[in-house]
């Protein structure tokens, strides 16, 4: 499908460059709002010049972006587990089942959980 609406991007040109823009990837793959912001800022992280001192700032601001987004969908997903099933218990990430890219301990025991909306 062509997409008129794509010929143009207001405000730069960074996702230009890609095969597919991130908008046509988030949405055809359903993404939540927090991931394709992931997706969206991981995207242009690269057409960042980091030898530039201003663009050295937009690229850490990126970065930062992502953390953020990513530990909105953790609090999110912790959030609807614990509607559906009541909640977690304090080791619930205390596993050796599934180890992290550098083969240590999955440690999400430090993930805090959002306080339940409309709790004082």
């Amino acid at each position: 499908m062509v997409y008129y609406s794509l010929a143009r991007q207001v405000g730069g040109n960074h996702y230009k460059q890609y095969k597919i823009e991130p908008v046509v990837y988030i949405t055809k793959n359903r993404l939540s709002y927090s991931m394709g912001n992931i997706v969206k800022y991981a995207s242009r992280i690269d057409t960042r010049d980091h030898l530039q001192l201003n663009e050295l700032k937009l690229k850490v601001k990126d970065l930062q972006k992502i953390s953020h987004y990513a530990e909105i969908a953790t609090e999110l997903a912790i959030e609807e587990y614990e509607e559906a099933h009541g909640t977690l218990p304090d080791n619930w990430a205390d596993t050796d089942e599934n180890p992290d890219a550098f083969g240590s301990r999955n440690n999400m025991e430090s993930v805090d959980r959002a306080p339940k909306r409309g709790a004082g």
